[in-house]
């Protein structure tokens, strides 16, 4: 399934407010074959980054194919540069809204949070022409902050993404409440509403990163909604508890989050992993499975993980 899905390939990951530059045509014949090599001890791989000339940038982006790729037991692409992993993401998100929306049905969307989805986002909002119209979107979590606070996962689509998919209908979680339990169930029943008869929400994908502490959502170790069974959404305090009567938004960072059951029922689960920083968490996520990110266990396929080549350094 996941090794027939073409991706676009782009030049620069977003950092900071810098936008994005993809590669064109002639990049092909720019970039250089990559070479592997494994040693025997570790068995781990090394791929060496082809190096792409500036006169190869265009605005026309051209398919990329991952330079390493596993089936099973767990299907992951792995691509030389943090800007490719992301053109895959947003290739895979393009493909899928454009073929839902000639079936003439709507397709959900489940975004993360976090800076990696930026680089996603800035993709999808280049591309003209996109039928917008048919596109549903919610998030997986949200940090419990206003909408236009600095912080707030719904801005970073807000800024980047959303002006280009006005057409979109948009779903955050809401933040508005002085009751973060009670904007939790409000978002639940949203979701309930809209896949009544499903075991939990049917996404046509949904984007999940992964934190250097193997948090996915907000799903962080040793917090109370990695035992959820049977709520979608939960209130989420990594850094400890409010003082009773804070005022909104004081103290440390509440989060909303989907629990592992929310997170089990999308037709296609992506991860999407960059950088030496989350190389072991990859690893013990994929190896040893004792990470909240491998309680995210779709009852369909299995999540595919879209890894640069420096995530994928300890596998």
């Amino acid at each position: 399934m996941h090794s027939s899905m073409s991706s676009r390939q782009c030049s620069d990951m977003y950092i900071g407010s810098v936008g994005m530059a993809r590669l064109g045509s002639r990049a092909r014949n720019a970039a250089q074959p990559l070479k592997t090599a494994a040693k025997d001890t570790s068995k781990r791989v090394r791929f060496m980054t082809p190096s792409i000339p500036d006169k190869a940038l265009s605005r026309n982006p051209i398919p990329v194919t991952p330079r390493h790729f596993v089936q099973s037991p767990m299907p992951r692409q792995v691509h030389p540069t943090p800007a490719q992993a992301a053109a895959a993401c947003a290739s895979l998100i393009e493909e899928g809204l454009l073929a839902a929306a000639n079936a003439g049905r709507k397709y959900t969307l489940c975004l993360g949070g976090g800076a990696t989805p930026k680089a996603v986002f800035f993709l999808l909002a280049k591309r003209r022409g996109l039928p917008w119209e048919a596109a549903e979107l919610y998030w997986g979590d949200e940090r419990y902050v206003p909408e236009d606070h600095k912080d707030s996962n719904y801005r970073s689509a807000r800024d980047i993404l959303l002006p280009a998919a006005k057409a979109a209908a948009v779903h955050p979680m809401p933040t508005a409440a002085k009751d973060p339990a009670a904007d939790a169930r409000r978002y639940e029943t949203l979701l309930r509403a809209r896949w009544p008869k499903e075991a939990a929400p049917a996404f046509d994908l949904q984007l999940l990163g992964l934190g250097a502490d193997g948090h996915t959502a907000s799903l962080f170790p040793g917090t109370p909604a990695l035992e959820e069974s049977q709520r979608w959404v939960a209130v989420v305090r990594p850094d400890g508890d409010r003082a009773p009567g804070a005022a909104l938004h004081e103290g440390p960072r509440v989060r909303l989050t989907l629990t592992p059951p929310a997170l089990s029922g999308a037709r296609l689960t992506v991860f999407l992993v960059v950088g030496e920083p989350k190389a072991e968490a990859v690893r013990r996520t994929l190896v040893d499975g004792d990470t909240p990110a491998a309680l995210v266990k779709p009852s369909g396929a299995a999540p595919l993980w879209v890894l640069d080549a420096e995530a994928a350094g300890r596998l």
